[in-house]
């Protein structure tokens, strides 16, 4: 093999290797954007209750509800507050 083709095969290498790294970066797995408001359904599955359990706390004022047109959304905020209200209202022993 003389030097031109050593060279040429060289850069053939380093192309490949290069282009396999990008598109190693490129198509890497991506995290999802997790939206912020969550339905009645959404909600329940994220504090671990039954949908009709999380209508009937925003009904009673216990879970904050922020509407759009019919839906009932519930920002995670919220619900993350809820979920520290009542982990913080077991260990006091008044459980709601």
């Amino acid at each position: 093999m003389n030097r031109i083709d050593t060279l040429s095969n060289l850069m053939s290498d380093l192309v490949r290797e290069a282009v396999r790294g990008v598109m190693r970066e490129e198509f890497q797995e991506r995290p999802q954007v997790q939206p912020r408001l969550l339905d009645a359904k959404q909600a329940g599955r994220y504090i671990g209750r039954p949908e009709a359990m999380v209508r009937k706390l925003a009904r009673a004022g216990k879970l904050p509800v922020s509407s759009s047109d019919t839906r009932l959304l519930f920002d995670r905020h919220d619900l993350d507050r809820f979920i520290e209200r009542e982990k913080d209202s077991r260990r006091s022993g008044h459980a709601s």
